[in-house]
C-alpha cells in the first residue's frame, strides 16, 4: 500500500513572504474597499456598545445567548425607527408651513420689483431688470434636475450602507464571541495565554472609553437641556436628549444636533424671548457652537484623559488630527486605539529590548486555564481543533520570557 507523502515544511523565507504578502493584500483592500471598511467600523462599535446589555440578558434565569442578543437587537432597532417617526410629522407640518410663508413673502418682493420706482419726477419700470434676473433660474433647471438624479442616487448609496451597518451590528453581538475563540485557536499554543490576557486588557480599555463617551454625552445632553430652557425653546429636553445621543460621534453627531436644533428654533421660535425667528436661531446655533468649544477643548481632553489614563494634550491632539487626517470615523476611534496602543508598548518595550519584563499586575498573575468551548451553533468557517488547556507560558516561550525568542 502507497503511503501518504510528507508534506514538505516551508522555509523562513517562504513564510516572511506570505505573511508579507498577506499584509499588503489586506491593506490594499482596506484602501479599495474603504467605505466598507468604515461601515463596518461603524458596526462594530455599536455592537460593542450593545454588548453589555447582551450580557446583562444572559445573566436572567433561562435567557441564553441568541435570545439575549435577539432581544436587545430589536430594541435598538426600535429606537432607530421610533425617534424619526415620532418627529418626522411635526416638523414637516411645520416646515411646509414657514415654507409658505417664504414663498409668500418672496412672491410679494417680486410684485413690488416689478412695479415702478419713482425716484423723484423720474418714474423707473424694472420688469424687464426681473425677466433679466429670472431668465438665468429658468436655463440652468436641466442641469438642476441632474443634480437631482445624484442626490436620488447618493441617498441610495448611503440607504445601502446604513442596510449593512444594522444587519453587522446584529451578527456581530451574536458572534463576537466566536471569532475571539477562533482567533485564539489559531495561535501558537505558547502564546494563547498572555494573548488573552492582552485581549482581555485592550478590550477594558475600550469599554473605558464608551464609558467616558457616555458621561461626556450625559454632560452635554445636560448643558444642551438648560441652555435651551433658559432661552425659551420648545422640546429642549428632547433636543437635549439627541444632543447627547449624537455626541458619540466627533464634529459631526453635534453638527447635525445643532442643525436640527436651529432648524426646530426657526420653526417654532422663543417661548419667552421678545426676538424674531430669525435671530432666536441664530441665537441657538451660537450656543451649541458655545457648548462644542467648550466639550473639545476642555471636557472630552480631561474625561477621555482621566477615563483611559491618558494626558489630556495627547487626547485633544489625537482627536482633531484623526478628524483632519481621516475624518469622522478616524476621530471616533483614535482615542481607544491609542489606548490599546499603550497596553501593546508596555507588553512589548521590555521583551524588545531583552530587559526583564516589567508588566502591569493584570499581565503578572498567574494565568488561567484557556478554555475554549466550541459553539454548538458556530458555523464551519469558525470551528477548530480542541484546545489543550495551558496553565501559562512554558519556559522559552516568545510570549512568556523576553530573553528568548521563537522563530517562524
Amino acid at each position: 500500500m502507497d503511503s501518504k507523502p510528507e508534506s514538505q515544511r516551508w522555509s523562513r523565507a517562504l513564510k516572511y513572504a506570505i505573511i508579507i504578502g498577506s499584509g499588503l493584500a489586506l491593506i490594499w483592500l482596506a484602501v479599495v474597499a474603504r467605505e466598507l471598511v468604515g461601515s463596518l467600523v461603524i458596526a462594530a462599535l455599536l455592537a460593542y456598545l450593545l454588548k453589555p446589555a447582551v450580557d446583562a440578558m444572559q445573566r436572567l434565569p433561562r435567557v441564553t445567548h441568541n435570545l439575549a442578543v435577539l432581544v436587545v437587537y430589536t430594541l435598538f432597532l426600535g429606537i432607530l425607527v421610533v425617534i424619526p417617526i415620532s418627529f418626522a410629522p411635526v416638523l414637516t407640518e411645520r416646515f411646509t408651513r414657514r415654507i409658505g410663508s417664504l414663498a409668500e413673502i418672496t412672491q410679494q418682493a417680486l410684485e413690488r420689483a416689478a412695479g415702478p420706482v419713482h425716484l423723484g419726477e423720474l418714474q423707473v419700470l424694472p420688469a424687464g431688470w426681473v425677466d433679466e434676473l429670472v431668465q438665468p433660474l429658468r436655463s440652468a433647471l436641466p442641469s438642476r434636475i441632474w443634480g437631482s438624479v445624484d442626490l436620488v442616487y447618493g441617498i441610495g448609496a448611503n440607504v445601502i450602507w446604513l442596510l449593512v451597518i444594522v444587519v453587522s451590528v446584529f451578527y456581530l453581538l451574536r458572534d463576537g464571541p466566536r471569532l475571539r475563540d477562533w482567533f485564539l485557536r489559531k495561535l501558537p499554543p505558547e502564546w494563547r495565554s498572555d494573548s488573552r490576557m492582552l485581549l482581555d486588557e485592550i478590550d477594558r480599555i475600550w469599554r473605558r472609553y464608551l464609558r467616558g463617551q457616555l458621561i461626556l454625552g450625559l454632560i452635554v445632553g445636560v448643558m444642551t437641556v438648560l441652555a435651551m430652557k433658559a432661552v425659551g425653546l420648545r422640546e429642549a429636553v428632547m433636543l437635549g436628549l439627541i444632543a447627547g445621543l449624537l455626541d458619540l460621534v466627533p464634529s459631526l453627531g453635534p453638527m447635525v444636533a445643532g442643525l436640527i436644533a436651529t432648524l426646530v428654533a426657526f420653526i417654532a421660535g422663543s417661548a419667552s424671548l421678545p426676538i424674531s425667528d430669525g435671530w432666536f436661531a441664530l441665537l441657538v446655533l451660537g450656543l451649541f457652537v458655545l457648548i462644542q468649544q467648550i466639550e473639545n477643548i476642555w471636557l472630552r481632553p480631561q474625561i477621555l484623559g482621566s477615563t483611559l489614563r491618558l494626558h489630556p494634550g495627547l487626547v485633544f491632539v489625537g482627536v482633531f488630527g484623526a478628524l483632519a487626517t481621516f475624518g469622522v470615523l478616524g476621530a471616533l476611534v483614535v482615542v481607544p486605539v491609542l489606548g490599546s496602543l499603550a497596553v501593546l508598548g508596555r507588553y512589548a518595550h521590555p521583551r524588545i529590548l531583552g530587559l526583564p519584563p516589567d508588566d502591569p499586575a493584570w499581565l503578572r498573575a498567574a494565568a488561567p486555564a484557556i478554555e475554549l468551548p466550541v459553539d454548538a451553533l458556530a458555523t464551519p468557517s469558525l470551528e477548530s481543533e480542541p484546545v489543550t488547556p495551558s496553565p501559562g507560558p512554558p519556559a522559552g516561550s516568545a510570549m512568556g520570557d523576553g530573553s528568548r525568542s521563537r522563530s517562524l
